[in-house]
């Protein structure tokens, strides 16, 4: 049996009394150099390091015998490792424990409610993803980001849309860590130049549209600028957009 645990940054303090016993019987424990350390002290069986995930699920598959448990981030089944696992193995080897995931947490955190929200993941993909939710105004959009798709790339792709939508952008870090969590929020133009730590969730919430006055003798006659038009809230796109 392959057991996948999802684990979170407060290492095994987060895990139930049930779920640290099936750690402790397994005969092998595969995860990364950082989940693997959380069990430093507590496990004495053998360890495999997730590096490359082929060649490591080819390991695992010699190893029948064993009680393998994989160690993961938050839940498996949500942008994680479990979709790989079920295509290497039968579901009836795998069973899956999950732990919170890092969109439930940040949610949590910056009090929005996300049964209606859009989450994508940028994460080794391209942003380009994100362009028509923002184009569609959604009301909360969740970006899983990495070191290329940082918060700062995604605030500049916004402001290269120029929306007539303007959105509140948290930035949440290290979610679950008891020491190094931060939740902060940012207009775009203050992102631009922020570094953040790499494992964090980009929030983007839906403000209401604010109307300035505007000289019409300055506009062009033609090729006027997206957010200079005010739009209806429920139909943000009502309207032909630039190229």
């Amino acid at each position: 049996m392959i057991r996948v645990i999802g684990i979170g940054l407060d290492g095994l303090a987060g895990l139930t009394k049930s779920v640290r016993e099936i750690i402790t019987q397994a005969t092998l424990l595969v995860g990364s150099e950082r989940h693997l350390a959380y069990m430093a002290d507590s496990h004495p069986g053998k360890r495999l390091i997730l590096g490359n995930i082929q060649t490591t699920l080819a390991e695992v598959r010699g190893l029948e015998a064993e009680e393998v448990v994989f160690l993961v981030s938050g839940d498996p089944l949500f942008f994680g490792l479990g979709r790989l696992l079920l295509q290497e193995f039968s579901p009836q080897q795998l069973q899956f424990y999950p732990h919170l995931s890092s969109i439930q947490l940040a949610f949590s955190r910056v009090k929005l409610p996300w049964q209606n929200a859009k989450i994508i993941s940028v994460h080794g993909r391209s942003l380009d993803a994100l362009i028509k939710p923002l184009q569609g105004g959604e009301e909360t959009i969740a970006v899983l980001t990495d070191q290329v798709n940082s918060p700062s790339a995604i605030a500049l792709l916004y402001q290269s849309l120029q929306l007539p939508i303007p959105y509140k952008f948290w930035v949440c870090e290290n979610l679950g860590d008891p020491e190094l969590e931060r939740v902060q929020s940012f207009s775009p133009e203050e992102l631009l130049d922020q570094i953040f730590a790499n494992l964090n969730i980009v929030i983007l919430s839906r403000q209401e549209q604010q109307i300035e006055p505007l000289d019409l003798k300055e506009l062009p006659l033609l090729g006027i600028p997206d957010h200079l038009f005010l739009t209806f809230r429920d139909r943000p796109g009502l309207m032909t957009k630039r190229e």
